[in-house]
């Protein structure tokens, strides 16, 4: 054996400096598993955008008996049970909505991603200091579609009326869940629980952030084209260009410093 040949396939180093006014280009291949027929592949960048943000602190629940149970919270905004109760984000118990922060409906309905994230102190998740946490926590996000105007209130023990959206295990003491085009997936509101996952306890501090990303044009990137046909089981390749006016710090190796997104239109 060569020395040093043990070390497999040689990688260029992830982090890749361009100066102003430089530009570089890379390339991509889009594939048509349709053996019958071709395909039209719309192209474009883009990258997420941060355009608000909710933050706020709760507590960890128990029940009338003192045991540790789930917490419940909605994001209502654009929505017949926003209007009912307002645009906020509020805790959901089985007597009713109470309000834990405002939140601003055109921040809803203009995000493309949200993402939730739960946090506590590590000392609260692990108060004797070992490295092993004795309570855990996870967090799911589900669709609320009302079905009983009369209590409109989401149904988080028989789930007669959430669609569960995704589910998300532990991440130590920071946890989240992203949910892509939400006022078009929901319908009453975005509910998700903080859930047990293991053992819990009543009263842990904890913090909410939320946040809404709206997808928008990444403006040093150019493409070849807008719009590629793939033959029928074939696969075509486009040209991307990284381009800055200011010195970045870019990706580089299979990102190259771009981010794209293929839109697939079913062939006429």
């Amino acid at each position: 054996m060569t020395p040093g040949t043990f070390r497999g396939r040689a990688y260029e180093a992830f982090v890749s400096l361009m100066s102003p006014g430089e530009s570089r280009q890379g390339t991509f291949t889009v594939r048509n598993g349709n053996r019958t027929a071709p395909a039209t592949w719309t192209l474009s960048d883009s990258v997420f955008r941060r355009t608000a943000t909710i933050e706020y602190g709760f507590v960890t629940p128990v029940s009338g008996l003192g045991v540790p149970v789930d917490e419940w919270q909605a994001i209502l905004a654009a929505s017949p049970a926003a209007d009912l109760y307002g645009p906020g984000v509020y805790r959901v118990t089985p007597s009713g909505l109470t309000l834990l922060a405002p939140a601003t409906a055109s921040d809803w309905i203009s995000a493309d991603l949200v993402r939730i994230t739960i946090s506590s102190p590590q000392t609260a998740f692990d108060p004797g200091g070992d490295g092993s946490n004795d309570y855990r926590y996870m967090v799911d996000a589900y669709d609320w579609t009302e079905t009983d105007w009369a209590t409109p209130i989401p149904d988080t023990t028989g789930f007669t009326d959430l669609n569960r959206i995704t589910i998300n295990h532990p991440e130590a003491n920071v946890f989240s869940a992203t949910v892509h085009n939400g006022p078009i997936r929901t319908h009453d509101g975005l509910v998700f629980g903080v859930r047990l996952f293991g053992t819990g306890l009543g009263g842990l501090p904890m913090r909410a952030k939320i946040e809404f990303f709206q997808k928008v044009d990444w403006n040093w990137l150019s493409l070849s084209a807008l719009q590629v046909t793939v033959p029928k089981d074939d696969s075509a390749c486009g040209i991307v260009t990284s381009s800055v006016r200011h010195k970045w710090s870019l990706p580089r190796g299979p990102a190259a410093g771009r981010r794209w997104t293929c839109q697939h239109h079913r062939p006429t």
